[in-house]
């Protein structure tokens, strides 16, 4: 009796067993490895604007090919270069010069399109997108457009023997400060006279020493600057100055500059003339030094 029943159980669980193959369709187990997507999380969730970020795209179960192209990725929100590394099955993902697109959202992101990989089956890999992130717009320098200020000192005298020495100074001032001096002789240009130019700079001053002066007689001996002689961190160039005037004067004239020696000379030319007078003195008189007498 026992014997019996057991045979109709199984004769059952055949019967079941066999019902099974005939109401479900059979499973395609290749199907079920499609090719597969992922993405890893990207390298910065805040991203200078011309900076770069990257992330890597995983394929994996059943790969057969993959054809991800550039034009598979949809930049959301703003533009960038894009470079993509080949790494087994792994595409590295590289988005350079990114920069913002105006009135888009404050949120970017890149959606990669579905298919760019087929499974062995004929199975295309799934979409996928990248986690949010953020561009931080780069910190403009205010603009500055002072330009720099050339303002010009001397003559160092105003009365001079051809041959003699000038020297004129130029201060430069900024709003935000002086980047660079570029003065030079070739800037400064001579008006009614010649001379030999020699331009040296200290910190923010130049100094014009125009020696061997040569002329005519008179005045107004004058220089002009070039403008453009300074520049700010902005660009800005300094104005162009013109140097008060000075005049060459004759020997017999005494300048301003003491250091000509005139003076010296016309001394020694009144003691002369005192120890060269007798005025009815023995010829053997000599002059008192002091008194003349």
């Amino acid at each position: 009796m026992n014997k019996v029943l057991n045979i109709k159980k199984i004769l059952v669980v055949l019967s079941v067993i066999a019902i099974s193959f005939t109401a479900f369709p059979a499973i395609n187990y290749v199907g079920a490895w499609a090719a597969c997507l992922s993405c890893s999380p990207i390298s910065s969730k805040v991203v200078e604007e011309n900076g770069q970020i990257m992330f890597t795209l995983k394929y994996t179960n059943d790969i057969n090919k993959i054809t991800l192209t550039q034009a598979d990725l949809r930049l959301d929100g703003f533009t960038a270069n894009i470079n993509i590394g080949i790494s087994g099955n792994n595409r590295v993902i590289t988005l350079s010069n990114i920069k913002n697109k105006a009135g888009s959202s404050a949120t970017k992101r890149v959606y990669v399109s579905g298919g760019t990989a087929v499974s062995s089956d004929g199975q295309l890999a799934n979409a996928v997108q990248t986690e949010s992130f953020t561009i931080k717009e780069t910190q403009q320098e205010p603009t500055d457009n002072v330009a720099p200020v050339a303002t010009i000192s001397g003559p160092s005298v105003s009365q001079v023997y051809a041959g003699g020495t000038v020297v004129y100074k130029i201060t430069y001032t900024d709003n935000v400060g002086i980047k660079a001096i570029t003065l030079n002789a070739n800037d400064v240009r001579l008006s009614g006279f010649t001379a030999s130019k020699n331009v040296s700079i200290s910190g923010n001053v130049a100094t014009i020493t125009l020696s061997n002066i040569q002329g005519t007689v008179g005045g107004n001996k004058t220089i002009y600057v070039s403008g453009g002689t300074a520049i700010d961190a902005q660009g800005n160039l300094c104005n162009a100055v013109t140097g008060s005037a000075f005049s060459i004067v004759n020997k017999s004239v005494t300048p301003d500059n003491p250091d000509d020696g005139n003076n010296n000379n016309n001394n020694t030319n009144t003691d002369n003339n005192n120890n060269n007078t007798n005025n009815g003195k023995p010829s053997d008189w000599v002059a008192n030094p002091n008194t003349g007498k």
